[in-house]
């Protein structure tokens, strides 16, 4: 059996990323995390070399956000960005063709999380989300999903 190794950037050098995620993506051997992003290019590296480059294997590197949209070689981002910024990111990530995880409060409004859900599925990509601890998985398989909430 092979085993296909997911490529992530982390969209954030915020304390959760610092704390929880950022471990745990480096833990795991079927992901590579190959990028630490911020509005601040400069933040980003200091954020990976003090977080991401214990293990010198690790070829993670600091990018701008811009930077992670644009590279074709990213399959997935983490988006922990604030609410107010949260859904417009994660659009520009869909139209790049990559694959989200987040968190928090989702979608916005019923609108702003049709709009979402209808994106991925149009792009065939995957949008794992956590709120309170619960995740749910939004792939092609969302519509009983996507029925309860705008219902």
């Amino acid at each position: 059996m092979t085993t296909t190794t997911i490529t992530i950037a982390c969209i954030s050098t915020a304390d959760i990323a610092k704390a929880k995620v950022v471990p745990a993506l480096l833990s795991v051997p079927s992901i590579s995390l190959v990028a630490v992003s911020s509005r601040d290019k400069q933040r980003a590296q200091t954020f990976v070399d003090e977080n991401c480059s214990k293990d010198k294997t690790n070829k993670c590197i600091g990018m701008t956000h811009d930077e992670v949209l644009d590279d074709k070689t990213i399959d997935s981002v983490y988006v922990p960005l604030p609410s107010k910024v949260r859904n417009a990111f994660i659009i520009k990530a869909l139209n790049n063709n990559k694959n989200i995880y987040s968190e928090k409060p989702f979608g916005g409004t019923v609108n702003e999380l049709k709009s979402i859900l209808d994106m991925a599925s149009k792009h065939n990509l995957q949008w794992l989300m956590v709120q309170c601890g619960i995740i749910l998985y939004v792939q092609k398989k969302w519509k009983r999903y996507y029925t309860i909430v705008i219902s």
